[in-house]
């Protein structure tokens, strides 16, 4: 699953094309917190929810060790689970952690709908 990220924490044209390919599964930046500014003040993403089916894997990336699975679900809310992975490895500040989920789970069904019309 993560052969197929770069070495460097994603820019939105990565996530969008990894989003498109079958290569990998439903990709999406974990929360809203995910996206910062690098170095140069690109936007890229540091933490990814990948989906690849009932199963969701929360994955960070870290600066030692590149890309890393910090927790995988298969729960009943795999989302929620998944979302608090990260929350939980990063250390995120998440004031509403509902709007959190409900904004991560408005982008799976939108993505969803998008790949049902293709």
């Amino acid at each position: 699953m993560l052969k197929g990220l770069p070495d460097r924490p994603l820019s939105i044209q990565e996530l969008e094309a990894l989003s498109q390919s079958d290569a990998i599964g439903l990709v999406l930046p974990a929360t809203p917190n995910s996206i910062r500014a690098n170095e140069h003040g690109d936007r890229r993403i540091y933490d990814l929810l990948i989906s690849t089916g009932e199963r969701v894997a929360a994955v960070a990336y870290d600066e030692d060790d590149g890309w890393i699975v910090v927790g995988r679900t298969a729960a009943e809310n795999p989302k929620e689970a998944a979302l608090d992975f990260i929350i939980e490895y990063r250390g995120y500040e998440i004031e509403d952690r509902a709007k959190v989920l409900e904004f991560v789970t408005r982008l799976y069904e939108t993505l969803d709908m998008v790949a049902d019309e293709e």
